[in-house]
């Protein structure tokens, strides 16, 4: 995955310690800052990193993967894997509307995930076909493709959020040098409301 909080992570020589706290390097990420797909732009959140698009998990040999474009209609009679809704509502009830405007009015549900390392394994050994973020082309299972769907226009903002009180020296380092990546500037240039 080529995320910005990557790059520069990779970048940055890891000390030992700093102010008392022993970095662990990538796992910075989940002890410091966590990282949220987020179904709505959120002003309270430390940073936007990322804007991936939505996209789906087949089985290489799926007749899906051989249509020239792929829409949500043409999952009508596909055996889907789906993540529960209490894993994210607002998620969940996007995707669903989504679907039933693109002519999939019942998706027919075979089996629940609750993640998408799961989603994609399952899609792995043909339990069905899922929804899952179009970055999952670069830790698919080699027996997985990921397609692009074309009437589903659905952006998951990828942020970076930290506890307000966190007042990590290294973490407002790392949230300094993000702040200063063109894509992430990008992002917080399309974020803001017109003067």
């Amino acid at each position: 995955m080529n995320l910005p909080i990557v790059r520069v992570l990779r970048r940055r020589p890891p000390p030992r310690r700093l102010a008392g706290y022993k970095y662990l390097h990538p796992k910075f990420i989940a002890r410091e800052i966590g990282e949220a797909r987020l179904s709505i732009a959120d002003a309270s959140l430390e940073l936007q990193v990322a804007l991936q698009q939505a996209a789906l998990a087949v089985p290489k040999r799926h007749p899906l993967g051989k249509l020239k474009e792929l829409r949500l209609r043409d999952l009508v009679d596909a055996s889907l894997v789906w993540f529960p809704r209490r894993e994210s509502p607002a998620f969940y009830d996007r995707l669903m509307h989504k679907c039933f405007r693109g002519g999939l009015k019942t998706p027919r549900i075979v089996q629940e995930a609750v993640n998408e390392a799961t989603i994609l394994s399952l899609v792995s050994h043909g339990m069905g076909v899922g929804f899952v973020n179009g970055t999952a082309r670069s830790r698919c299972p080699l027996s997985v493709v990921i397609l692009s769907v074309v009437d589903l226009n659905m952006p998951l903002p990828l942020a970076l959020v930290s506890r307000k009180d966190n007042v990590s020296p290294l973490l407002r380092r790392v949230l300094a040098d993000l702040r200063n990546l063109r894509e992430v500037q990008a992002l917080a240039t399309r974020r803001s409301p017109p003067r």
